[in-house]
C-alpha cells in the first residue's frame, strides 16, 4: 500500500509540473501558454496578411506597366470593331486582322511623336507645325496630314508598316505625289532623302505588339499565369520561418509545418485574386476579394489552432484531477 502511494505521489507531482513557475506557485501554466501562443499566431497572421497584400500591389504595378497602349486600343477598335476576342478568327482572316491595326497604330505612334516635337527617324516637324490623321480610315494616297503654324496644310504623306520593298515601290508608282514614310526593315536601305524615309520603327515590333493585343486578351491560360506570381510572399515566409529556426532555435519539424500552412493560404490567396483579373474584375474588386479570403482562412486558422489547444490542456487538467482523486483516495485508506 505504501509503495502504491508514493507511486502517485509522483505522478502527481509529475503532473503539477505542467502547471508550476520557477517560484512554486501553482498557476494554470498551460493556459498561460495558449494564450501565448494566440498571441504569436495572431502576430504572425497580421505579417502574412501585410506580406500578400505586398505582393498583390506589386503584381498589380507590373500590370499597369504592361498593359495595352492606348493608341494601339484604338487602332484595333477602329480597323476591327467587330471583332469577337471570345471567339477569334485564325489563319489567314486573324493575319489580315493583325496587319490592318497594325497599320493604323503606326500612323498614331507618327503622330503622337511628331507632334510631341520628337524626332521619326528622318522626320521631324518645324516649329509650330502638326501632323494629323486622315480621317477617312481608307483615305487614298496619303495617311498623315502636316499643318503649317497657320492652319493649312503643308504636305501629306503614306505611311507604310511593311518589310516589302516591293509594296513600297508599288505604292510610289501608283501615287507618285506623295513621300512615303516606312518601318525600319525597308526604311534601311531605299530611304533616298526625297520620297522615301525611314522612321527607325520596327515592322517586326509593330507586328508583336499587335498581336499581343488581339491574342492576350483570349489566352486565359497565360493571361492567369502572368498574374499569379506569389514569389515575394513565398520569399518573405520562409526567411521568417529561417529566421525562428536560426535565431529562436525553432524545432525544424514545427518550422517546415508552419512554413507550408502559411504558403499554402498565400498561394490560394494570390490564385484568386489572379483569377478574378483573369475574368476582367476591376483591381480593386481582386485585391478586397483576395484579401478578405486570407483574412477568413486566417480567422479558420485560429478557431481551430485554439481548439486543439484547449482540448490539450483539457486532457491534462483531466488527468491532474484524476491523479488528485487517486490521492485523496490512497489516504482516506
Amino acid at each position: 500500500m505504501a509503495d502504491r502511494f508514493k507511486e502517485a505521489i509522483k505522478k502527481i507531482e509529475k503532473a503539477g509540473q505542467h502547471y508550476k513557475e520557477k517560484d512554486s506557485k501553482r498557476n494554470f501554466e498551460g493556459w498561460l501558454e495558449a494564450t501565448s501562443r494566440y498571441t504569436k499566431l495572431k502576430k504572425k497572421s497580421i505579417v502574412d496578411l501585410i506580406i500578400d497584400a505586398s505582393n498583390l500591389l506589386l503584381i498589380f504595378n507590373d500590370q499597369k506597366d504592361e498593359t495595352l497602349d492606348p493608341l494601339l486600343e484604338k487602332a484595333i477598335a477602329e480597323t476591327n470593331p467587330n471583332f469577337d476576342f471570345l471567339n477569334p478568327p485564325s489563319g489567314e482572316q486573324l493575319k489580315g486582322a493583325i496587319n490592318s491595326a497594325k497599320g493604323k497604330y503606326f500612323e498614331y505612334l507618327v503622330v503622337e511623336k511628331l507632334n510631341n516635337g520628337e524626332r521619326v527617324g528622318d522626320v521631324i516637324l518645324p516649329e509650330g507645325f502638326s501632323a494629323k490623321v486622315a480621317e477617312k480610315i481608307n483615305q487614298p494616297g496619303w495617311d498623315i496630314e502636316i499643318i503649317d503654324q497657320y492652319g493649312d496644310s503643308s504636305n501629306y504623306i503614306q505611311l507604310k508598316a511593311t518589310d516589302s520593298f516591293s509594296y513600297i515601290k508599288s505604292a510610289l508608282d501608283k501615287y507618285p505625289d506623295f513621300q512615303i514614310l516606312t518601318t525600319d526593315e525597308v526604311g534601311d536601305f531605299a530611304s533616298d532623302g526625297d520620297f522615301i524615309f525611314d522612321s527607325d520603327i520596327s515592322n517586326e515590333w509593330l507586328e508583336s505588339e499587335v498581336e499581343k493585343g488581339f491574342i492576350d486578351n483570349v489566352n486565359y491560360e497565360e493571361t492567369f499565369l502572368d498574374n499569379f506570381q506569389p514569389i515575394y510572399s513565398l520569399s518573405l515566409i520562409l526567411a521568417t520561418e529561417g529566421y525562428r529556426v536560426v535565431f529562436n532555435k525553432r524545432d525544424m519539424k514545427n518550422a517546415f509545418s508552419s512554413f507550408v500552412s502559411r504558403s499554402s493560404k498565400s498561394l490560394l490567396t494570390i490564385g484568386i485574386s489572379s483569377f478574378l483579373q483573369t475574368i476582367g474584375t476591376p483591381d480593386p474588386l481582386s485585391f478586397s476579394t483576395a484579401m478578405l479570403t486570407r483574412y477568413v482562412l486566417e480567422k479558420a486558422d485560429f478557431y481551430e489552432t485554439l481548439k486543439i489547444i484547449i482540448s490539450e490542456r483539457r486532457r491534462e487538467m483531466v488527468k491532474l484531477r484524476l491523479l488528485q482523486q487517486d490521492l485523496y483516495l490512497l489516504r482516506g485508506k
